[in-house]
């Protein structure tokens, strides 16, 4: 996902791929669900389960965390190129080890169509292609390193998957070293899904390859699941 990586460390990003999928203000207080577009308007339980339904189950023992909510303030540039995207209903699910350890799963309903959202989130990545960020404990700087094939997930109407190299800047003890992260997104109606894996490896050039084979089997579970979850006419 956009601006989300994984420093060595591996601290909880609460809330990380709503923030970054959100554009500044993106939430108001109190917002309603939005209703994906091609499907029967619903009250607001069907939206939550829609939501809920596309959730994956990488490793049922593995659940880390998981929260719900909107998204909150992120970079100047988000807000540049995500201005006016609501999110309704999120939830995002964190997990730790398993065949795809460590994993990020976002799911979302937005006021605009998901594909547009995607959109933004990829122009977000060409404009904004590197970000220096601090975290708990420390800090790091995080580059898009590499754009991949869009996912082809049958049912879904729109796709976009890179990756991404961070450098850790603080602590001292810690300068320098490198993780690589992939993210896929995919939309369906309203409805925007977003994997984020984490490579295993000490460098970014060892990671990076885990990292893409990690992202690929956490696409064959979200898409169908999104697809399955979401009834667009």
């Amino acid at each position: 996902m956009r601006r989300l990586a994984f420093p060595r460390a591996l601290p909880l990003l609460v809330a990380a791929v709503a923030l970054a999928l959100g554009g500044c203000d993106s939430a108001t207080e109190g917002a309603g669900p939005a209703t994906p577009r091609g499907s029967s308007p619903g009250p607001e339980d069907d939206v939550t389960r829609w939501v809920e339904a596309a959730k994956i189950t990488p490793d049922p023992g593995a659940l880390l965390h998981d929260t719900t909510g909107g998204p909150g303030p992120t970079t100047a540039c988000d807000a540049v190129t995500a201005a006016g995207a609501q999110v309704g209903y999120a939830h995002t699910w964190w997990w730790a080890d398993g065949e795809t350890s460590y994993l990020e799963h976002f799911v979302g309903v937005y006021d605009l169509p998901g594909a547009d959202i995607i959109d933004l989130h990829e122009r977000r990545s060409n404009e904004c292609p590197s970000l220096q960020y601090r975290y708990q404990g420390g800090a790091a700087e995080s580059t898009v390193s590499q754009t991949l094939a869009d996912p082809e997930v049958a049912g879904s109407d729109g796709s976009y998957a890179y990756c991404e190299k961070s450098v850790t800047l603080e602590p001292a003890e810690h300068r320098g070293e490198e993780s690589a992260t992939c993210h896929a997104l995919l939309s369906r109606g309203r409805v925007v899904t977003m994997v984020s894996v984490l490579g295993d490896g000490a460098t970014y050039d060892v990671a990076i390859d885990s990292a893409k084979q990690k992202l690929a089997t956490a696409v064959a579970l979200a898409g169908p699941a999104l697809v399955a979850a979401v009834p667009v006419n």
